[in-house]
């Protein structure tokens, strides 16, 4: 699913949140563009057998803000979960009872980046005959090379408790979605790794 990331006019301030052994990292496009991983805030909720968590690189993004992430309303303006030069990381888990998990190379996963590369703002203007929010530097999506070149554990979650990941990435499959006129891929390195605590979301259950 690609997500439009959206912004109005000023930006968020950008400040990292204790983690621990923070998740953290770079990615970038063969081209050069670039984003940073920095969870600076993290949502997630586990239900009828699968699981969902959203790492965000603005402090101010709630629980109600990720949740409408998955939304469709191309009106929304996704500078609550997004930020300029930064990665947001979807995180979907399609098989997770609640007990400690290791998913590392599965199937069963699917880790997501949505990246505002550079530097750029967001602007609501019409494109295909589409009027949404675009970000206007270069926005990169892109998962995990052959969507299995990855290392995930998901520590043992209960109803309201925090979800807690901790990933490793390095190579990557994606493109800029933007680029009409360019339908080669654009794959994309550099190391992402660390932990992060996702807060129990319980609006994100119609994302699962």
């Amino acid at each position: 699913m690609t997500t439009l990331l959206l912004l109005v006019a000023c930006e968020p301030e950008i400040a990292a949140v204790d983690f621990g052994p923070d998740l953290a990292g770079t990615v970038t496009a063969e081209s050069g563009e670039s984003g940073v991983v920095l969870p600076a805030s993290a949502f997630g909720v586990s239900k009828g057998g699968a699981a969902r968590v959203l790492i965000s690189p603005n402090p101010d993004a709630t629980c109600d803000d990720a949740a409408a992430f998955y939304g469709v309303d191309p009106n929304y303006n996704a500078e609550v979960v997004s930020a300029a030069g930064h990665c947001v990381v979807d995180v979907r888990l399609d098989v997770y009872d609640d007990v400690a998990t290791n998913y590392d190379s599965s199937t069963d996963a699917l880790l997501s980046f949505n990246c505002a590369m550079d530097t750029g703002s967001w602007v609501f203007e019409k494109r295909s005959n589409r009027s949404a929010w675009y970000y206007s530097g270069p926005f990169w999506t892109g998962s995990p090379a052959g969507l299995t070149e990855y290392t995930l554990e998901v520590a043992a979650a209960t109803e309201g408790s925090a979800l807690d990941i901790t990933l490793g990435v390095s190579n990557y499959d994606g493109r800029f979605p933007y680029d009409n006129d360019e339908a080669e891929a654009d794959p994309a390195t550099g190391q992402v790794s660390g932990h992060v605590a996702a807060t129990w979301c319980e609006a994100m259950e119609a994302a699962l």
